[in-house]
């Protein structure tokens, strides 16, 4: 989010443009920090990992 002053904030968890290491512009001037990106990474891998695995075992399984 763009503020009134002209400096950037996070959407997700209001940090300044100055306290973070980056952040990533979205659709209608929305913003996400490198570490609530990373959370969010991290989130998606928690719920997705056990169907990789699954899949993974399921591929080594057919090249035995």
């Amino acid at each position: 989010m763009t503020h009134k002053d002209g400096y950037t904030f996070c959407n997700f968890c209001g940090s300044h443009e100055s306290r973070v290491t980056f952040l990533v512009a979205g659709q209608r001037d929305t913003h996400i920090c490198d570490c609530c990106a990373w959370d969010c990474a991290m989130l998606i891998y928690e719920k997705m990992k056990d169907r990789y695995n699954g899949e993974q075992s399921a591929l080594e399984d057919e090249d035995e």
